[in-house]
């Protein structure tokens, strides 16, 4: 990742591009599920064999499922508390005595704005990112055919 620097600018430029990204990645989320599907279908085995390795694999996607929205709860608090303080940094800069000051405050508003927008966007593209390679290991291994 390249080095971040503290023009607001370079910073909404880089949660922007870490957005797009996230994006991406949730687009190929979409195209492995229709290409795993369509694998799947081709080569389903027998029903008893579909209904065991199906079993299996629901019981571990029920455990990825659990543990991706238990993440997505913390990240939803972590946000709480950053938009908190965000408020708080919005009540300072408005209540300065001096101009000086006020751009001080209000540059560390939009420094931490803008930090907090590209760690929401890494924090999308990292959990779009596992929620790929969960799902493309279930995936695997419930269209892998035993050769038992």
């Amino acid at each position: 990742m390249s080095t971040v620097k503290n023009d607001p600018s370079e910073l909404f430029s880089q949660a922007m591009g870490m957005f797009d990204s996230a994006m991406k990645t949730g687009a190929r989320l979409q195209e492995e599920s229709a290409s795993w599907f369509n694998h799947m279908l081709s080569g389903l085995g027998t029903p008893q064999t579909w209904q065991k390795r199906t079993e299996e694999v629901m019981a571990e996607a029920m455990t990825t499922a659990q543990q991706n929205v238990d993440e997505a709860l913390k990240m939803v608090e972590q946000n709480t508390h950053v938009g908190m303080d965000l408020l708080q940094k919005a009540f300072d800069a408005r209540q300065a005595e001096t101009g000086p000051d006020a751009a001080a405050k209000t540059r560390e508003l939009w420094e931490t704005a803008l930090g907090a927008m590209r760690t929401n966007a890494e924090a999308v593209l990292q959990a779009n990112k596992k929620v790929v390679e969960s799902w493309s290991g279930l995936a695997k291994k419930l269209c892998t055919i035993p050769s038992d």
